[in-house]
């Protein structure tokens, strides 16, 4: 028994599946869509019941607020933290799984294995320490301090080896006889071929420095180094100090500071979910 949708043959088991995820999707959506209208809205239709999801009048009102603010600034540190985190991330990420992977060395399993139990150890703990190192070396404030505690990224090392692991010796044998050295297998030859798992990488990184939080908020306090997700606690209707602010500004700053990371994957899901699958073949 088989159903035809828009020319395609579908089993009962395969539409179930479709409208369960396209139920989670909606679910999923509707807190997004939510977001946006209330940035819209002007304050008296934010708290209505029963919920309005389109506003019956848009206003930029809730944007101009948030702009009075130094918010061109923060969204800088954020892309600028954000894009050399992820670069750094990648280059070292992509060498320390290349050398696990394809390079034989006595302890290689062990030093795989304190990478990987490293991943057990919860990353609140390790605050304390990195701030005494950081301000010991008088980083506070800085991009230097935003950026060099996330380089060591164990994720990140373990999706290059499983990567590296699948591709065939015989392209690196190849490149040894014809007088290529092991820098030169590992820029000429295999990380180009590693461009799925250098982007699933790269989305993920990217997406955890632009929304991280708390570190950025101990070790940052002028609008030098702020970064986005600080910087939005000024719109929060709670916290916001003297001015209160409304949810319609607060959404309004949220939705600023979720474009990039929606727009960057949008763009490159399709890569990221083949990354994802190929990184998992070989163990």
């Amino acid at each position: 028994m088989f159903f035809r949708i828009l020319g395609r043959r579908v089993t009962p088991g395969i539409l179930t599946l479709w409208l369960i995820g396209m139920t989670i999707s909606v679910l999923w959506g509707m807190p997004l869509v939510w977001m946006v209208s209330t940035s819209l809205k002007p304050e008296g239709q934010i708290m209505r019941y029963p919920i309005e999801w389109l506003p019956r009048q848009v206003s930029w009102e809730n944007y101009q607020i948030v702009f009075n603010y130094p918010v061109l600034r923060w969204f800088w540190n954020s892309l600028f933290v954000a894009v050399a985190t992820t670069a750094l991330v990648v280059l070292f990420s992509a060498m320390a799984g290349y050398a696990l992977a394809r390079m034989r060395f006595w302890g290689r399993g062990f030093v795989f294995g304190v990478i990987l139990s490293s991943r057990m150890i919860p990353g609140a703990v390790a605050l304390i320490p990195l701030y005494l190192i950081i301000a010991r070396f008088r980083l506070l404030d800085t991009y230097l301090a935003l950026i060099m505690p996330a380089v060591a990224s164990t994720l990140g090392v373990y999706l290059f080896r499983q990567f590296f692991f699948s591709l065939p010796r015989e392209l690196e044998d190849a490149a040894l006889i014809d007088g290529c050295g092991r820098f030169g297998l590992f820029f000429r030859i295999a990380l180009p071929l590693a461009i799925p798992a250098l982007l699933t990488v790269s989305i993920i990184t990217f997406v955890a420095s632009w929304n991280d939080f708390l570190w950025p908020l101990l070790v940052t306090s002028t609008d030098t180094a702020t970064t986005m997700p600080v910087g939005m606690m000024k719109f929060n209707p709670r916290t916001a100090g003297i001015r209160r602010m409304t949810y319609g500004v607060a959404m309004a700053g949220v939705t600023i500071q979720s474009l990039p990371t929606l727009v960057l994957f949008f763009l490159l899901q399709r890569h990221f979910v083949q990354g994802v699958t190929r990184t998992g073949l070989r163990g």
